[in-house]
């Protein structure tokens, strides 16, 4: 199995654009917007913070006319605190997404109706906390930072 950082520069192959999802009031669920804030000003691609309400964002995914969409949120996927997965939308079904249960799979199949070739991928990470308060952890951070660094060396501002 290749690292993600690996998977992720193979899939940002192609102008992507990247939707953060996620509840910035509960610790690591705030993974996708996040990454967004880190990379907002930095790159040269199309981001949204979608928060927990990603199939508000249909219009500006579609209009946006990139061949690639980056999902990126917080999943418990049993893994290690901090730990990140590329995956692909028949492998999320059985993710437990903390805020918005199945609502990923059900924009990614509203996007691929209107546009049946994009090619639609999720960033999850697995969540040390998800209450209400706590904290990002350590481990999301790290995380960030370390994506951040890899996007911005792929789409440059």
């Amino acid at each position: 199995m290749k690292p993600v950082c690996d998977e992720l520069k193979e899939f940002l192959s192609e102008p992507t654009a990247l939707l953060g999802v996620g509840n910035a009031l509960k610790g690591d669920d705030a993974f996708g917007p996040l990454l967004v804030e880190a990379l907002t000003g930095k790159v040269s691609i199309p981001l949204f913070d979608a928060g927990t309400a990603p199939e508000n964002y249909l219009g500006p995914i579609l209009r946006s006319g990139t061949p690639k969409i980056l999902f990126v949120d917080a999943a418990d996927f049993g893994a290690a605190p901090g730990t990140q997965a590329l995956l692909r939308l028949d492998e999320i079904s059985d993710l437990s997404f903390s805020t918005h249960t199945a609502s990923l799979k059900l924009f990614a199949d509203l996007i691929l109706d209107s546009n049946p070739k994009v090619d639609i991928r999720v960033l999850v990470l697995q969540p040390k906390g998800t209450c209400f308060g706590d904290e990002p952890s350590p481990e999301l951070r790290e995380a960030v930072v370390t994506l951040s660094m890899l996007i911005q060396t792929i789409f440059p501002a």
